[in-house]
């Protein structure tokens, strides 16, 4: 079993940053309903 290593809990006023990687097609005719459906789920 793994040591896990826990961080501290977020408290008021802490920054989350979310990545997303990408595969660079979001420009591409055929993937821009993708990125439509993401904009509306935010």
């Amino acid at each position: 079993m793994s040591d896990m290593i826990k961080p501290e809990r977020l408290k008021k006023g802490d920054k989350v940053a979310v990545v997303s990687l990408s595969d660079g097609m979001i420009g591409e005719k055929q993937y821009i309903h993708k990125y439509e459906l993401g904009k509306k789920k935010t």
